[in-house]
């Protein structure tokens, strides 16, 4: 525990801590905005399919 306070004081851990916040942020806009393109995707790809193409135990919407 000692090293990573040590390490959180130094001008790199600072650093981190600072930017860190921003970065995890950016990286949750641009996932959602992945995959939400590949729900999309997906769904386009699911219309094409023959309604009696679906597994067991699967309701497809109407």
């Amino acid at each position: 525990m000692k090293t990573i306070i040590s390490f959180y004081e130094t001008s790199v851990g600072k650093k981190m801590a600072e930017t860190t916040p921003k970065m995890t942020m950016e990286q949750m806009q641009l996932t959602q905005t992945w995959a939400m393109g590949l729900m999309g995707k997906m769904q386009t790809y699911l219309d094409k399919q023959p309604k009696d193409n679906v597994p067991p135990g699967i309701k497809r919407p109407e």
